[in-house]
């Protein structure tokens, strides 16, 4: 279990330390686009023999469903960052 909260809490900090948008953009693709093809694999691996699926699958989508979400919301937290800090420069020039 200590793993799957580390996996977790490495997928939550590392968008905290991305220095631009670009970057954030990216990880966020590559993360999304790399996500989505492992769960059409399973989808393809599941619909086209019932013997494959086995109550363990549940586990291995709770697990999935987590990590996405800690990808989730550290990449919500740094682009609120990001937006936070664009609206005090805009807001910055509009009072000079």
């Amino acid at each position: 279990m200590r793993e799957i909260l580390g996996i977790g809490l490495v997928l939550f900090c590392i968008p905290l330390f991305l220095p631009s948008w670009k970057w954030l953009a990216s990880y966020a693709a590559v993360f999304l686009l790399a996500n989505a093809g492992l769960y059409a694999h399973h989808l393809y691996i599941i619909s086209s023999d019932a013997s494959y699926g086995s109550p363990g699958d549940a586990l291995g989508i709770l697990f999935f469903m987590f990590f996405f979400l800690c990808f989730l919301i550290g990449t919500t937290i740094k682009a609120l960052y990001f937006f936070v800090q664009k609206y005090k420069k805009t807001s910055k020039h509009m009072q000079s």
